[in-house]
């Protein structure tokens, strides 16, 4: 319902949510491809938004893909999903 450019933000964080979903459900391509989206939305914020910790976001959504690419596609499925972190609100 956001009119303004903090959509974006909200954005960035949704994608985050579906490369967890395309991990789990073991879709190397698509959580890399959702990955470079969330990351255009969310770089595009400073650290703290809105109370959102984004910068540790970032963090961790790259430290998942690095476990991602480490793997490989055919290796997907041996993710350990403990790696998967919510969302922080700096307050």
């Amino acid at each position: 319902a956001e009119k303004e450019s903090i959509r974006e933000l909200y954005q960035g964080i949704l994608e985050a949510g579906v490369v967890y979903l395309h991990i789990q459900r073991g879709n190397y391509e698509g959580a890399l491809k959702v990955y470079g989206r969330s990351m255009i939305w969310l770089n595009r914020f400073p650290s703290t938004c809105r109370g959102v910790d984004v910068a540790t976001l970032r963090r961790d959504l790259s430290a998942v893909i690095a476990e991602v690419e480490r793997l490989g596609a055919s290796r997907i499925g041996e993710f350990d999903q403990s790696l998967f972190k919510p969302v922080l609100w700096d307050e």
